[in-house]
């Protein structure tokens, strides 16, 4: 009898303790998952604080003067990638950072680049049934500042070099997927066979316009940029 009352003892002593145990893990659990999500709102609330006071100081220290003089430095000239003219905006605007105390590194890479030709410029011809020209481009671009003369002449790069004709002309659009479906529920897919196909600049990549219009036939496509995009205002 007494052994059976300190057996029953022994094992409420064990429940006793399991259940205290219990209760301690539930209470730390929730008691560290608060303390962790207080630290957490407080560090999202200090990380908001310190990036809105240095947007702050970015801000106050940008000057409209220096943009302007700084975007018209930069473009008054045609500065393509590896010539001599972007290795000057290059130093430009490495000189600039150095000034204002930051470290600037100038690394050197080997790329594939392709340029127009100066000698052989691009051109868009149109002619009538017998052959004779009526339109063509010049292949320049117009120099608008005396003082600047150099231009690049029109061209689109990485494409290949070439020439085709076609008696069918279309006009693309922006030349996005839907704009050359469009085309072909219109016409048909069989009339932008052998076809050139113009489109402005604008809504997507450039190579893009030129992959769809090929995707449904065209030998060949015209890029230009439309004043109502870049220029709305006049």
């Amino acid at each position: 009898m007494v052994a059976t009352m300190d057996r029953r003892l022994y094992l409420v002593a064990i429940l006793i303790v399991a259940v205290a145990f219990s209760f301690g893990i539930i209470i730390g659990h929730f008691a560290i998952k608060k303390t962790q999500h207080n630290a957490t709102w407080k560090y999202d609330k200090l990380t908001r604080q310190v990036n809105h006071q240095n947007y702050q100081t970015f801000v106050s220290s940008i000057q409209s003067t220096n943009i302007e003089a700084n975007l018209k430095d930069l473009t008054s000239r045609p500065h393509l990638a590896g010539l001599p003219e972007d290795l000057a905006s290059a130093i430009v605007i490495e000189q600039r950072w150095l000034n204002d105390g930051l470290q600037v590194t100038k690394p050197k890479y080997n790329v594939l680049l392709s340029y127009p030709d100066e000698n052989n410029p691009n051109r868009v011809t149109l002619t009538n049934g017998s052959g004779s020209i009526i339109i063509q481009t010049t292949g320049t671009e117009q120099v608008y500042d005396t003082t600047q003369p150099k231009t690049v002449n029109p061209f689109l790069a990485y494409t290949p070099n070439g020439t085709v004709s076609s008696t069918k002309l279309y006009y693309g659009n922006y030349g996005r997927l839907e704009d050359i479906q469009y085309l072909a529920s219109t016409f048909g897919n069989a009339s932008l066979q052998g076809s050139i196909i113009i489109m402005r600049y604008g809504k997507i990549f450039r190579g893009d316009k030129i992959m769809h219009a090929q995707y449904y036939g065209a030998v060949g496509a015209i890029l230009y940029n439309d004043p109502v995009d870049y220029a709305p205002y006049g």
